[in-house]
């Protein structure tokens, strides 16, 4: 219950209390008590009742679309956000989403717990989808676009070549699973400009801004809780949906399951 319906309440009960202390004075002569406890409870009662009036007339509707539109917490770093949250932890709680873009191939194919608990989440149902950096580095033998249709192939050395391999053993383990419900697509962002990082975890959001000339550890992180009831919530989803949905059409280097 917001503020305001607390203290909305709060008038309507003193009111009644008030007009009834003032009733019970009536009969026992006390005439100016009366008066007085009769006056200010129907102002309080008319307070409450031209609030409620305005309520329905859409005089509340500014404010409720303001508050709809707040971020529950603003991180100032993502080390901060880290000290309350654990992305894996957050992707095991999972149960039908886990939408996250601008992960580095690093992070995603070196993490063997992450890795697990992604499988783990595909295999119960969960739909997961990866936007990766484009992994520009001299590690590669050859330009990105003459390497196939699977993401970082064999022909990419070292790390990437272990990527290649992480990849290809959680495909295979995710085909030989009969009951799969769920799906992992990962694809590649080489070409399309990202503004911000997105990590989604059903209804729980965290979106990070880049800026200009500033690393992404010293930027802010903006925290969405409740799904998408709220507008800003709704709206970074959608970015995600566009970029996802372009790169999946575009892109010839990517993941499915």
């Amino acid at each position: 219950m917001t503020p305001k319906k607390i203290v909305r309440v709060f008038f309507f009960v003193l009111s009644l209390l008030l007009i009834s202390l003032a009733y019970i004075l009536q009969i026992n002569n006390q005439q100016l008590l009366y008066d007085v406890m009769k006056d200010i409870g129907v102002v309080l009662l008319s307070i409450v009742i031209l609030d409620i009036i305005w309520r329905f007339a859409g005089g509340d509707s500014n404010e409720e679309s303001a508050n709809l539109n707040k971020f529950i917490k603003v991180y100032r770093t993502v080390h901060e956000v880290e000290k309350d949250f654990s992305w894996i932890d957050l992707a095991r709680r999972s149960k039908s989403k886990v939408d996250l873009q601008a992960l580095s191939l690093a992070y995603l194919s070196s993490n063997d717990e992450f890795m697990r608990v992604i499988k783990e989440k595909v295999i119960e149902g969960v739909t997961v989808r990866v936007v990766l950096m484009s992994p520009d580095h001299p590690l590669l033998e050859e330009p990105l676009e003459n390497l196939g249709s699977f993401i970082y192939p064999k022909e990419i050395k070292l790390m990437s070549r272990t990527s290649a391999d992480r990849f290809e053993k959680m495909q295979r383990e995710l085909g030989d699973v009969k009951s799969k419900r769920g799906s992992l697509t990962i694809v590649l962002n080489k070409s399309r400009p990202m503004s911000i990082s997105v990590k989604r975890f059903d209804n729980e959001l965290f979106v990070q801004h880049y800026e200009w000339n500033v690393h992404t550890v010293n930027t802010p992180v903006y925290y969405f809780a409740g799904g998408e009831k709220q507008p800003l919530f709704e709206r970074y989803v959608q970015i995600f949906e566009d970029q996802f949905t372009a790169l999946l059409i575009s892109s010839k280097l990517q993941f499915k399951s």
